[in-house]
């Protein structure tokens, strides 16, 4: 049983490490006994929405408050959600950052992922030619990827090859992950957990939640 869980924290798409542990505040709190490492994806987020939803540019002032928007990888279709494109861009960079991250900041006992951050760390135990080296997955809006070199390698996977405990988080009110795509990549995981609550594309903070969550790290802790 180890005295500490060592997690590994990947943030969403636009977003960096710092962003993604403020966020996280009431989450950690739950997760007692649990040390974070929060990495920062190796690319620039680009797409036009961005702009139009109001985010500021890497150059403004609030953005050099919050920290540049940063991204996992990026689509190659103009104006396309990453849980919507079909065409990834520096998806190879970011799982060889997890791999260096492993490496020479391990061993981690659980990754908590994000939205992309939440996929990725789906695909680096899906793809990996090693056995994973987590004993455990909270994901959070992660969603089926759809980038079809991708899908490709997934080809060959069957439910349930990924063995470790898994806790996959939906919001029915997600207007960016739909329910289907986070149960669709739970499939990949032997006996996920599958938790839906009623909120949108963020992280959930009622008393069923923290009670999973709580459930969780006990697990781990065994």
């Amino acid at each position: 049983m180890p005295d500490v869980i060592r997690v590994l924290c990947l943030h969403g798409f636009a977003q960096n490490a710092a962003m993604f542990r403020a966020r996280t505040g009431s989450l950690r709190k739950v997760m007692k006994g649990c040390e974070f490492t929060f990495l920062d994806a190796p690319h620039l987020a680009s797409a036009s929405f961005l702009a139009e939803a109001g985010s500021t540019s890497p150059t403004d002032s609030t953005a050099c408050e919050r920290g540049s928007p940063l991204a996992w990888w990026n689509s190659i279709e103009e104006n396309v959600r990453p849980s919507q494109s079909r065409s990834y861009t520096g998806l190879e960079a970011s799982l060889g950052q997890i791999q260096h991250a492993v490496t020479t900041d391990g061993p981690f006992d659980c990754i908590l992922g994000f939205s992309q951050g939440a996929t990725l760390a789906a695909l680096y135990c899906l793809l990996s030619a090693s056995p994973p080296p987590f004993r455990a997955l909270l994901l959070i809006a992660g969603f089926m990827p759809r980038d079809t070199h991708v899908l490709s390698q997934l080809a060959n996977k069957p439910p349930g090859i990924l063995t470790m405990p898994s806790v996959h988080v939906t919001g029915s009110s997600d207007a960016f992950v739909p329910s289907s795509s986070t149960m669709q990549l739970s499939e990949f995981f032997l006996d996920a957990e599958v938790v839906h609550h009623p909120g949108g594309h963020g992280i959930p903070t009622g008393t069923e939640f923290r009670a999973v969550i709580k459930r969780f790290v006990n697990l781990i802790l065994r």
